[in-house]
């Protein structure tokens, strides 16, 4: 069954009314940012291999907010993101992981990190002497 004439053309008429509106919009909210492009904003890549016995969490400190990262098991590695917005210039990041089970951890302040640098740290058994390698 069709529909009469009448009822189709109307239902076309809406359907392009609609679209007409939705591109104006598209287009008029495009020329707004065209001026002011926002930067493209990476997030920094961590590569955490664990050396230590004991699995540890990776945390980063920011302002005093902490914020966990995710956990490596022992004699195992892991990737993790640090969001770009974390690495605000205003304020000092630092990584910090902690051995389960442990009363120590091993910190590092993250000064001059940029969104999309990589990141290498290596937790070692003596937590003394891990360490952070940034290329």
């Amino acid at each position: 069954m069709t529909p009469p004439p009448a009822r189709f053309l109307h239902l076309v008429l809406i359907g392009c009314c609609a679209a007409s509106a939705l591109a104006s919009a598209a287009c008029r909210s495009g020329r707004a940012h065209e001026g002011a492009a926002a930067p493209l904003r990476l997030p920094a890549n961590l590569h955490v291999i664990n050396a230590n016995w004991s699995d540890v969490r990776i945390y980063l400190v920011r302002g005093g907010l902490l914020l966990r990262l995710g956990s490596v098991t022992s004699q195992n590695s892991a990737d993790f993101e640090i969001p770009a917005d974390v690495l605000n210039e205003a304020a000092s990041v630092t990584l910090v992981a902690s051995p389960l089970g442990g009363r120590e951890s091993f910190s590092t302040p993250l000064t001059g990190i940029r969104p999309g640098d990589e990141l290498e740290l290596t937790v070692e058994n003596l937590l003394p002497h891990s360490h952070l390698v940034v290329r």
